[in-house]
């Protein structure tokens, strides 16, 4: 065999194995999430693990169909390419069900205890605020429920306003270090946790398309003269 060809042949071979590893990776992976997700789906044990085998197995067909695919293909069974082809959407479905809700679940539940340690300011304007609309009636309307307005009145009615303010800005820093990303953005954090899922439940889904092609790499004849 020429050297060229060789070389050729080895790297061909070794791409195709980082793709099948990282498919294999990719769905052992998901199939983690899965589990996760069909765990959570139930109380009772029994029906806990009925679902997360569900979800595991529908997770490891997704990720054979596509490898099985090509065998049927190579051998003209036309009527098995189509029940596979069946097959495959039906366990695609599961997966991506059960990915986008192990994504959905875990991403808020990591914005919210972001957000639980910065409610501190959120606390400390929210009391500020009510001292000064406090002071504010009492010296507004200390006279039979009136309101007497005067240069101290409106001095104290400067101050709710100013306390209001810095209360809208604590909870906008909230926000921004709770999820800094979708603050970046400029969107709000329910889209952009639509986003990370909808990319996350995606490369779940390829697990099953980067083994056969890392297979088709590592073992189909090289085409190379």
């Amino acid at each position: 065999m020429p050297a060229p060809k060789r070389w050729y042949s080895f790297g061909r071979g070794l791409v195709g194995l980082v793709l099948f590893a990282a498919g294999v990776t990719i769905a052992v992976a998901s199939a983690t999430a899965n589990a996760w997700f069909g765990m959570s789906l139930a109380t009772d044990k029994t029906a806990a693990w009925t679902f997360a085998t569900l979800t595991v197995m529908a997770e490891v067909v997704a990720a054979v169909v596509p490898a099985a695919r090509r065998f049927y293909w190579h051998r003209r069974e036309w009527l098995s390419c189509l029940t596979i082809l069946v097959v495959l959407i039906i366990a695609l479905t599961v997966v991506a069900l059960a990915s986008s809700g192990f994504v959905i679940q875990n991403v808020s539940d990591a914005i919210m205890a972001r957000a639980d340690h910065t409610t501190a300011s959120v606390a400390i304007a929210e009391a500020a605020l009510a001292n000064a609309k406090g002071a504010r009636d009492r010296e507004c309307y200390r006279n039979g429920g009136s309101k007497a307005v005067g240069p101290i009145c409106r001095q104290r009615e400067d101050i709710v306003n100013e306390r209001q303010a810095a209360l809208d800005q604590a909870k906008a820093e909230v926000r921004l270090q709770a999820d800094p990303l979708a603050g970046s953005l400029h969107i709000s954090s329910r889209d952009l946790q639509t986003i990370k899922a909808s990319a996350m439940v995606v490369m779940c889904l390829a697990a099953g398309l980067i083994i056969a092609l890392g297979y088709g790499l590592m073992f189909a004849k090289t085409g190379m003269r």
